[in-house]
């Protein structure tokens, strides 16, 4: 098993090293990027998650490194494998709230709309806000 520390200077390295690309010919740089696409979505679909010790080391070393802020550890993807995703979780809960049909007509709706045309003067229409953990 591999260290954190070793681990964050094996990431260094690559990153220290990436010049030597820019020599390289666009196959190999086509390969490259093949490679780093397959690798992250593999990733993704096994669920690699970065270890605490990991993680803890990382947050460590960057706090050494910075001077304007603070690195923090947030335990908010604890949180992701519990979360229902807006589904009821049993057939009593389904039934406990009853279903409401729409009443209104299809044919009443425009073909088009959008909100910034129609009002104007609302800034918060232009803002796009993050919405990582609705």
């Amino acid at each position: 098993m591999i260290s954190p520390q070793e681990e964050i200077s094996r990431i260094k390295a690559v990153c220290a090293g990436h010049s030597r690309y820019q020599s390289s010919s666009t196959r190999e740089m086509a390969l490259t990027k093949v490679l780093l696409v397959l690798c992250l979505a593999v990733g993704s679909i096994s669920g690699f998650s970065i270890s605490d010790q990991m993680q803890n080391a990382l947050v460590s070393a960057i706090r050494s490194r910075t001077r304007t802020w603070v690195a923090q550890v947030y335990d908010q993807r604890e949180k992701f494998g519990v979360m229902s995703l807006g589904l009821r979780p049993n057939e009593s809960v389904a039934n406990a709230v009853p279903l409401l049909e729409n009443q209104r007509s299809v044919r009443s709706l425009p073909e088009s709309f959008d909100s910034r045309q129609k009002w104007p003067n609302c800034p918060s229409l232009n803002q796009i806000r993050d919405q990582g953990c609705c």
